[in-house]
């Protein structure tokens, strides 16, 4: 079955803006599902109003506080609220924090069209996260409804059934839900509700005033993220991840030898700092939901909602742990020190990688990709914020929004280097030296 690479990205309101991407630190990795597949595989549909925003106890999540406006499919009703949470708390005020970027962020007062399922302990979740999420917003024309997938990273599958519309595209939100009622009720009719220049390069307006790039390569993470163990005086300057023993199916030898790979693809740059290392296998269950000390991938853990090998989903997830407060100084350029950092690999993706010309290649670049936004890099281009893939260093480097998947595996380029280079430059050389190394 043919593959074919697609951009990553979702159309939002606002200027026809190629703005560099600024939040990266490890990206939500997914197929994007199409339209039909979101409604009929959500509980529950609902447009509302982001009321409050908490930390939920005992884990590295938010709560938010959703007041229902209009009820679309399910037993919700106008007025009722609802808890929704999502992974990753970015603001703790105690202990550690960790960033999950792809997971849209809200504000109160914001509105949205959430399409949500129930966990056990009564709070919804969006369907995989930011595919089952879009911002609702006003313009001369009426209210539209667009994603805010942000730096999130797609993969593209043979099985997804997502058109470019449902990729790009700006939904008018009065027939969308009307379209969406519709088809909870049986009624499956074309979809009538995409906007004119639906597809056009767009930003949201509230994500670019946190933004600032790096001089070159993938852009740098806004907050200035970076591991300061790589130029520690004394002692081990080895950042050691482990992989769990269960590994990943659909892929020979279960994924742990391509981690490895993926790992030394970046410690292999002569000009960079970078000391990245396997350390085998680990029985830790931290994952995202609290920070155990131990940098690790899991594999078959159920991120949301399972992977759908005939609709989509999300398919990885990740994020450094880092401390919020107390930054430290590297060349005159103040950082938040990343203290750790965890990969999980959603339940249920095997189907992708036995679709893929090289499963442990695919597996190979996927890691190394991840492990990109572990160091602090974004993308180079591919999604809405970085622009598109114009220039063949760019287009070329591992870290852009959308794997190549064409057997490469763990390959860093020329942009690549020129990014860590960055972050990490050898002590003894200037960014543009180690870039050349």
């Amino acid at each position: 079955m043919t593959r074919t690479s697609i951009l990553l990205g979702a159309a939002l309101l606002g200027a026809s803006l190629h703005l560099p991407l600024a939040e990266p630190a490890l990206a939500m990795t997914y197929v994007m599902m199409g339209d039909g597949d979101l409604a009929d595989r959500s509980e529950t549909i609902v447009q509302g109003r982001v009321e409050t925003i908490r930390e939920a106890r005992g884990r590295a999540a938010l709560n938010h506080r959703v007041s229902v406006e209009v009820a679309v499919k399910g037993q919700a009703v106008p007025g009722e609220r609802l808890t929704v949470r999502l992974p990753g708390n970015p603001r703790r005020t105690r202990g550690l924090s960790l960033k999950l970027w792809g997971v849209p962020e809200l504000a109160a007062g914001e509105r949205v069209l959430l399409f949500l399922n129930r966990n056990e302990d009564g709070t919804y979740r969006a369907l995989h996260l930011g595919l089952g999420m879009f911002k609702v917003a006003g313009s001369a024309e009426g209210e539209r409804a667009v994603r805010s997938l942000g730096d999130a990273h797609e993969m593209a599958g043979g099985r997804s059934r997502a058109t470019r519309e449902e990729r790009y595209g700006i939904r008018d939100i009065q027939r969308f839900e009307g379209w969406l009622a519709d088809r909870a009720r049986g009624v499956v009719r074309p979809a009538d509700y995409f906007v004119e220049n639906g597809d056009a390069v767009a930003t949201d307006s509230s994500a670019v005033a946190s933004n600032a790039a790096g001089s070159a390569g993938a852009r740098i993470y806004w907050g200035k993220l970076r591991w300061f163990d790589f130029e520690a005086a004394q002692g081990d300057r080895t950042v050691r991840f482990f992989s769990d023993p269960l590994g990943q199916p659909g892929v020979p030898g279960l994924g742990h030898k391509d981690f490895a790979a993926a790992l030394r693809a970046w410690t292999n740059h002569l000009g960079s700092t970078i000391f990245y290392g396997y350390a085998g296998k680990t029985n830790a269950e931290g994952g995202l939901d609290e920070f155990d000390g131990i940098n690790a991938i899991l594999f078959q853990r159920r991120l949301a909602d399972a992977f759908d090998c005939e609709a989509g989903g999300l398919l990885a997830m990740g994020g450094p742990w880092f401390e919020e407060h107390g930054k430290k100084k590297f060349r005159d350029k103040r950082y938040y020190p990343i203290v750790g950092a965890d990969i999980v690999v959603n339940d249920g993706i095997e189907c992708y990688f036995e679709e893929s010309p090289d499963a442990r290649k695919a597996a190979e670049e996927l890691f190394a990709h991840e492990l990109g936004h572990t160091l602090g890099l974004g993308h180079s281009c591919g999604d809405r914020e970085s622009g598109a893939c114009d220039e063949t260093d760019e287009d070329e480097a591992l870290m852009r929004a959308f794997v190549h998947d064409d057997a490469r595996g763990a390959r860093i380029g020329v942009h690549d280097k020129a990014a860590i280079c960055e972050l990490y430059p050898d002590v003894n050389l200037s960014s543009e030296e180690c870039a050349r190394r």
